[in-house]
């Protein structure tokens, strides 16, 4: 399997539930079809939490082939693109086809046929959808390697952070530009809460978010507040490529080196777009675990831990799993995909916990004063503040104004929470990660894979975060 001794990456634990992940999965099985395969990995759920863990070099190295061979190259490049935005128009519009009411009288045949449906345009989804996020690891090591043989190691991180950051709105920024509109008189409430209802939605659950929660933004702000928030977020994507233009010319780069920046930052663009329609589609997913929990009386929590195939079989042939396999995938849900025969295994219960146990094991001393980890936004500089530990962003109400948030890693659904912090510390990720995309826009400090921020630091104590050496000190 994977050797809990090698250098490793983590990704979470963050909430989460089987089904959301499944159809990920079979266009992960897809993509290695056509592209460098994902290196061998396991995925473990447990109390309503997913944990994602693979060895750290060969995902950097299959990543490195991929973006030199299928993002480097314009052509393949364009092919690419254009197929994926196929996929999701061929999706959107399918979805655009699904209400409630159209599931709740369909036939037991039809409800099969558009569950179907549905698992194939959004394996095309993933298919090609996940290049950018493999891509983005080996085009992060790629140009790493080579802004070192250019600069000074001082120069580096910042250089890095500054030309990959991505030059399009992310569609937090959209929904917040488009919000912003609705108290300037551009937009109504209306179509904005039908175009951002999902903005909340996880890898956990799914909410519909009703106008009186968009209006409570709203009502926070005045209209000059507003306008000012609008020219803000232009200026951050007019100042982004202005400034990647000056450090080009500054430091000599060069043509190489700007495509390879460009490349990398319209890749981490299009992984942060792409969980756009994940969340999205999240929402028809229990659309329909809804409609199949009242039609065969099975509990709708536990529909979320059935597979996509469980749930075929549930639909063609009445099969439901028992209630002993449904208590072993509630306490421990465990898989494994072997890249040498693209194969996915699954493995539950007791069994599963004992594969997975030395990968969550981390050895600390708690008397330690500070740690390091990778700074991936300096901000405005060294900063002092309190820290505030939030495992889920259902605790997002914990942070106040100018904390510092102090996380795993971070997701889209932790916006809430990022919003509020002066700083954000995590355990895992690295340039690319989510947390350090959305810092970077909020213009505050982050630093990354620490390994250990969550298990050393403890709500309420005061910490200093040095943002040019990536070290964090406790104060208290």
């Amino acid at each position: 399997m994977i050797n809990p001794n090698k250098e490793l990456f983590k990704w979470g634990p963050i909430d989460g539930r089987p089904m959301y992940v499944d159809y990920w999965y079979y266009g992960m099985k897809a993509t290695a079809k056509r592209y460098k395969s994902w290196p061998s990995f396991l995925v473990h759920i447990a109390n309503e939490r997913i944990f994602y863990v693979c060895e750290y070099q060969p995902l950097r190295d299959t990543g490195e082939e991929n973006f030199r061979r299928f993002i480097l190259d314009d052509k393949k490049f364009r092919q690419t693109w254009e197929e994926w935005r196929k996929d999701v128009d061929d999706l959107a519009e399918f979805l655009s086809t699904i209400t409630t009411e159209r599931l709740h009288k369909a036939s037991k045949e039809e409800l099969f046929g558009l569950f179907d449906k549905l698992e194939k345009r959004y394996t095309n989804f993933w298919t090609v959808g996940l290049l950018p996020e493999i891509a983005n690891f080996g085009g992060e090591q790629l140009l790493k390697r080579k802004l070192e043989k250019h600069l000074h190691a001082n120069d580096v991180i910042h250089t890095f952070e500054r030309l990959s950051a991505p030059e399009d709105y992310s569609f937090y920024q959209i929904e917040e530009l488009d919000l912003l509109k609705v108290k300037t008189g551009e937009q109504t409430l209306e179509k904005h809460q039908q175009q951002f209802f999902w903005m909340l939605n996880s890898y956990h659950d799914t909410k519909i978010l009703p106008i009186e929660y968009f209006q409570k933004g709203l009502d926070k702000m005045t209209l000059k507040d507003a306008k000012q928030k609008i020219k803000a977020i232009e200026f951050y994507k007019e100042e982004t490529a202005k400034e990647k233009e000056e450090i080009i010319k500054r430091f000599k780069l060069g043509k190489e080196i700007e495509k390879m920046a460009q490349s990398l930052s319209f890749c981490i663009w299009w992984q942060d777009n792409r969980k756009k329609y994940v969340f999205i589609v999240n929402h028809y997913i229990d659309m329909f675990l809804n409609e199949i929990s009242q039609r065969f009386q099975i509990d709708n929590h536990e529909l979320h831990y059935y597979q996509v195939a469980d749930t075929n079989e549930l639909l063609k042939h009445n099969k439901k799993l028992s209630k002993a396999e449904i208590s072993k995938r509630l306490s421990n849900f465990l898989k494994y995909y072997d890249e040498e025969s693209n194969n996915v295994q699954l493995f539950t219960g007791k069994e599963a916990q004992k594969i997975i146990e030395p990968f969550y094991a981390i050895k600390i001393d708690q008397n330690q004063k500070e740690f390091k980890g990778m700074v991936v936004s300096k901000g405005n500089g060294n900063i002092t503040g309190t820290v505030k530990i939030i495992h889920s962003p259902k605790d997002a109400h914990k942070m106040n104004k100018n904390d510092i948030l102090v996380a795993s890693m971070t997701s889209p659904d932790y916006i809430i929470a990022m919003r509020k912090a002066r700083a954000i510390i995590t355990d895992e990720g690295g340039m690319t990660a989510h947390a350090a995309i959305v810092s970077r826009e909020l213009g505050i400090p982050c630093i990354c894979a620490t390994r250990i921020a969550t298990k050393l630091l403890k709500d309420g104590d005061r910490v200093e975060i040095n943002v040019k050496q990536g070290i964090v000190k406790r104060l208290k």
